[in-house]
């Protein structure tokens, strides 16, 4: 960078070219970055591409997973799946024939646990209890939280057995399943139909004479 010229020696004469300038053009620095709002399905994906040394007309120029691309600095992905993971590569001309390309690997977008389906026991005597079972089958570390029908949580784990005479077993129930972070749907509620716990009474025809027959009655209350 700078003034230069150039001299030529002919048969003993000296010829100097005019001055010219040389002048460097800067090259571009990317790095890259990604922000998760949201680290699950149909959360938020934001690029930024964090590019310096600019000069000249730059543009920029985005691909990644799903045939992705973009001509924005900080592109933004809404609704991101779990397919939304892999690598966002930047390549950023500035119109002078130098350009720099840099990639950022994006990963911890989780996938939305199916909305679970409970079944139950019912009906259940009150003095029994109720058993309330997730169908479908998940991740070992997935974990479950359950309601009662004030949306109270009434416990966890899978399957979860409650006494029915328990003042929080208050039908309908519903679960919520949690997979690294990732919460499901409400389940849709479950009703557990709860039966009054009947008294047997007896009774008989006493007092009777020694030859008589004794009559026995029995009887619900």
């Amino acid at each position: 960078m700078g003034e230069y010229s150039v001299m030529v020696m002919v048969d003993g004469c000296l010829l100097t070219s005019n001055p010219f300038n040389v002048s460097t053009i800067e090259t571009p620095i990317a790095n890259p970055t990604f922000e998760l709002q949201g680290d699950c399905d149909n959360g938020v994906l934001i690029l930024d591409g964090n590019v310096t040394n600019i000069s000249g007309n730059v543009t920029y120029q985005w691909t990644g997973p799903n045939g992705f691309t973009s001509n924005a600095l900080e592109p933004v992905i809404a609704n991101a799946t779990q397919a939304a993971n892999g690598t966002y590569t930047i390549y950023v001309p500035n119109g002078n024939d130098c350009a720099v390309s840099a990639s950022v690997t994006v990963s911890g977008i989780g996938s939305k646990p199916l909305q679970p389906t409970v079944i139950s026991n019912s009906p259940v005597c009150e003095n029994d209890t109720i058993h309330l079972t997730v169908q479908q089958q998940y991740a070992s570390n997935a974990t479950f939280e359950w309601f009662n029908g004030l949306g109270i949580s009434i416990g966890t784990g899978n399957p979860l057995n409650i006494p029915a005479n328990d003042f929080m077993a208050i039908p309908p129930f519903m679960v919520q399943v949690n997979v690294s972070g990732c919460y499901s749907d409400l389940s849709d509620a479950v009703d557990v139909e709860l039966l009054n716990v009947l008294t047997a009474t007896a009774s008989n025809s006493s007092p009777v004479c020694p030859e008589d027959e004794v009559q026995l009655f029995g009887g619900f209350i």
